[in-house]
């Protein structure tokens, strides 16, 4: 019994997921993955990119969202889980700063930045979410574990999953990423 417990709670997580925008207005998880859609749509028609932030088991979903809405989405899209990337950053700025500092390279007005942190509460993805703000980006967040993370307030759309579990958590914010492409490939790209 216990996979079948599992997945009733990983797929009661995300219907019950707390998902809104940056004005407070709260979304059911259908209507948050129209609106993601429809918010990352502009991008088609725009020489701006999605860039994709994540530590761990993040960074995985990261790297499988920057190739999938790359080669399947059309879109342009970036991250920053090169290990040479990360480690002189890291080296020479904090690693609290490393994603802060590439952002700063390569992040251009108009871009949106996917912030994905299990706990919400990791100092490198809020970082990069201020510089975000600053070069006028826009911004939106998957965190989890804690309902008063710092991280699930700062986007223009935020996805909370309510759950300590890593698992549980990380295979939301998965699940997450692959309906939102999957809903725009179907809207958008047919």
């Amino acid at each position: 019994m216990f996979g079948t417990d599992y997945l009733d709670s990983l797929f009661g997580s995300l219907k019950k997921g707390n998902y809104n925008d940056d004005s407070g207005k709260a979304y059911s998880f259908d209507d948050i993955i129209c609106a993601l859609a429809d918010f990352i749509s502009p991008l088609l028609k725009k020489d701006n990119k999605l860039v994709f932030i994540g530590n761990g088991g993040s960074a995985a979903i990261v790297s499988h969202s920057v190739v999938d809405y790359w080669k399947n989405g059309r879109l342009k899209t970036m991250g920053f889980n090169d290990s040479s990337l990360i480690t002189s950053l890291s080296m020479d700025y904090g690693y609290e700063h490393a994603f802060e500092k590439a952002f700063e390279l390569y992040g251009e007005s108009g871009d949106i930045l996917f912030a994905i942190s299990s706990s919400g509460s990791s100092k490198n993805i809020i970082n990069t979410v201020h510089k975000a703000r600053e070069l006028n980006c826009s911004v939106i967040t998957l965190s989890g574990f804690s309902p008063d993370n710092p991280l699930r307030r700062l986007g223009d759309y935020n996805c909370y999953i309510d759950s300590f579990e890593y698992g549980i958590v990380e295979l939301a914010h998965q699940v997450i990423m692959h309906t939102v492409l999957d809903y725009f490939m179907d809207r958008y790209l047919k």
